[in-house]
């Protein structure tokens, strides 16, 4: 009564969908041990890795799998291409692009700081910070973009 009455079921349902092996440590350790065997399907499937596809190649469908193309390596060819790298610099503030570009030449944050007029160096270390953040947007929206495409 219960139940019905706080709406429990849905949550009850949820947790018993989630089983976990823990689940079943109290009483036999049979039922963890089906428990397992169910959740992985130890009895029927055929695990595959990765290197060993690599390596040996499997079968999919009837086809034999060799080389499995990896998305990602052309991706980080275009995003960490010069062309995007100039993009990403130009979209920048003058003080900014000099700020990156003095620390990839190896300035401390003092020196520049004291080339563009700021108090302090705590100054230049949120710039740097927003650069960083800035890149991480703009690589973001370049993956999206690429997975768009792809």
């Amino acid at each position: 009564m219960i139940v019905a009455e706080e709406n429990w079921q849905p949550i009850i349902d949820e947790i018993w969908l989630d089983r976990q092996a823990e689940d079943y440590n109290r009483g036999k350790n049979s039922k963890k041990r089906d428990f397992l065997r169910s959740w992985y399907h130890d009895r029927t499937a055929t695990h595959l890795s990765l290197e060993d596809i690599a390596q040996n190649g499997t079968k999919l469908d009837g086809d034999m799998l060799y080389d499995i193309e990896d998305p990602r390596a052309e991706y980080e060819k275009k995003v960490m291409s010069r062309d995007a790298v100039d993009s990403f610099f130009a979209s920048l503030s003058p003080d900014d692009q000099t700020i990156l570009r003095m620390r990839m030449e190896g300035f401390t944050q003092q020196q520049i700081a004291d080339k563009l007029g700021f108090k302090t160096t705590g100054a230049i270390s949120k710039r740097i910070a927003k650069i960083a953040a800035g890149y991480e947007v703009f690589a973001h929206s370049q993956y999206n973009d690429f997975l768009s495409e792809h």
